[in-house]
């Protein structure tokens, strides 16, 4: 729900490829602020040229560019070029109310200018030449206060026209949530929320979007028929749900993906003004489950987080006092911010040690050991019948990363739950871990990374869990023969996904799998901060990590 925004977050795919430049001119003069026409702002007021932004205050990706926006007005009133914000109904909040504001009830100016989604620019010249369609600038992403070398578009378009210049890139691809138009023409349809669309949401979208402090939460129908045109922009570009494990290799449980009927219903309940329908039964989270958890640890307050472009870890280690030895079979991570964790690790074993990775970068735990991405405040599964084994005495050992977002957050919290039983299970999880060191990905260059890793028992593969950062392209799984075992289509590092397999790969002792992970360091990868410099493993987001977390299932005699 948002390569989004978001916890929906919101991954959107867009690529810095720029359109084929074409010269548009607007075939008719309309009025835009009363009576005041196109034509009246150049030819009266002396403006050198027009600059029209869509706005739209319920829509996150445009709520993220309000400080270029104001910068892009001083900049513009000091060229002599007149700057107006559009937007398609009356702002609730006052502080955007300004004479530079324009209310497009109607659409015409919508329609005139065919703007498309929010936030656009269009930037005209006197003889009303649209010189500049697109996009404000390239920082849009979740990772947008990581890109160093931005693509400032229209700041240079602006520029241009006041130097007289020619534009050297004239159109880009706008990227937002789709403008909703008003005076819509809906289909007809019998599809409603009660009877069709909120079992789709519930089974595919609040494993992400449950919680009240999701970046876009989506418990109920209040909640989506607010976030109707940015649902629709990112169904039909289909950036959600981020699942990018191929399916045509192996098929998963708890598997998020839409199906191709599954989008066509929601796009037609859309369409059809999304009908509510009668209410059936509750909504899973309208279902009060009483469910008690052994453990419950507090990370300390984070008295603030930074809006900085570097990631924060925080290591937290928890003396359970725990004499006999227990089994994980449940947990679960609430976080106040989650827009600002990027993912725990969680482990029971001597990892934490200095140097330990550097000495052992592969490695089979039969201890916990979780790496899980939290962004949304997600749900987590652990199979049925199956846990991890904390020892007696063991310590537990938690590493909150902190992901930069561009804001700064307050009073941050993290609770950890754990559920547990002295019991064992049927079956342990136990954990290979694979970690690239002391490798460097050359400038302007797609990269590949390796690990060999024999297999040292008889053991069933559950979940792979890949990770890397902002250069990851893609990871591939596979046996010596070629077989692959698991493949994904895209990545992105701030959906970190979990994924089980329907069915255990069986893996027999000294079999060899080689693990591989992709990286695009190059301009068209449009998440990467900087193109022109090499990138080292480390542990900043503006480094990289070429890592493999993979998931066993070893029946417990």
């Amino acid at each position: 729900m948002i390569k989004q925004a978001v916890i929906f977050l919101i991954i959107l795919s867009c690529s810095r490829i720029h359109l084929a430049p074409k010269i548009e001119k607007l075939d008719h003069n309309f009025p835009i602020k009363g009576k005041l026409s196109l034509m009246d702002i150049t030819r009266h007021q002396g403006k050198l040229g027009i600059l029209l932004l869509t706005r739209d205050e319920t829509c996150p990706i445009s709520n993220r560019q309000t400080p270029y926006i104001e910068e892009l007005k001083r900049v513009a009133k000091a060229k002599n070029i007149a700057v107006y914000e559009v937007f398609p109904t009356l702002p609730q909040d006052k502080s955007l109310m300004n004479s530079d504001v324009i209310i497009d009830k109607d659409g015409e100016i919508a329609r005139s200018l065919k703007f498309s989604v929010t936030t656009e620019a269009v930037l005209l010249n006197k003889k009303l030449e649209i010189i500049y369609r697109g996009a404000i600038n390239d920082k849009f992403t979740l990772a947008a206060n990581l890109i160093r070398n931005e693509n400032r578009y229209v700041f240079n378009a602006l520029t241009a026209l006041h130097q007289g210049k020619k534009q050297r890139i004239k159109r880009t691809k706008s990227i937002g949530c789709e403008l909703n138009l008003p005076k819509r023409k809906y289909i007809m349809t019998k599809l409603t929320y009660h009877n069709n669309i909120k079992n789709i949401i519930e089974k595919k979208c609040l494993i992400c979007h449950r919680s009240k402090n999701a970046y876009i939460p989506l418990r109920n129908y209040k909640d989506i028929k607010a976030k109707l045109p940015m649902i629709r922009y990112v169904l039909d570009n289909k950036i959600m749900p981020p699942w990018y494990a191929d399916n045509k290799h192996r098929k998963y449980k708890y598997d998020f993906s839409l199906s191709k009927n599954e989008r066509l219903q929601l796009l037609n309940w859309i369409d059809g003004n999304a009908p509510l329908g009668k209410k059936k039964k509750a909504s899973i989270l309208e279902k009060k489950e009483k469910k008690s958890y052994d453990y419950e640890i507090i990370v300390p307050k984070i008295s603030n987080l930074p809006a900085k472009r570097t990631t924060r870890t925080f290591d937290l280690k928890v003396d359970l006092k725990n004499p006999k030895g227990f089994w994980v079979t449940e947990y679960n991570f609430k976080v106040s911010h989650p827009r600002a964790m990027h993912h725990i690790t969680m482990y029971a074993d001597q990892v934490h040690k200095k140097g330990f990775f550097k000495e052992k970068s592969q490695y089979l735990s039969p201890n916990i050991y979780i790496s899980t991405g939290i962004s949304s405040d997600r749900k987590h599964y652990i199979p049925k019948d199956h846990g991890f084994y904390v020892p007696k005495n063991a310590k537990l050992f938690f590493s909150v990363h902190i992901e930069p977002t561009g804001q700064e957050f307050k009073n941050s919290l993290v609770k950890i739950k754990l559920k547990t039983n002295l019991t064992a299970p049927k079956y342990q999880i136990i954990t290979s871990y694979h970690y690239k060191i002391n490798f460097k990905i050359p400038a302007n260059s797609k990269h590949k990374i390796s690990h060999h890793w024999k297999v040292p028992e008889n053991l069933n593969l559950i979940s792979v869990s890949p990770h890397m950062h902002l250069t990851g392209d893609r990871n591939v799984i596979k046996k010596q023969n070629g077989e692959i075992i698991y493949r994904d289509t895209d990545f992105y590092y701030k959906f970190t996904n979990t994924y089980y397999f329907e069915a255990p790969e069986k893996l027999l002792a000294n079999e060899v799998l080689i693990l591989e992970n992709y990286f695009n360091n190059t301009k068209n990868n449009p998440w990467n901060p900087d193109p022109s410099i090499p990138k080292y493993e480390g542990t900043y987001v503006t480094d990289e990590m070429a890592m493999f977390v993979l998931h066993y299932s070893k029946k417990i005699k």
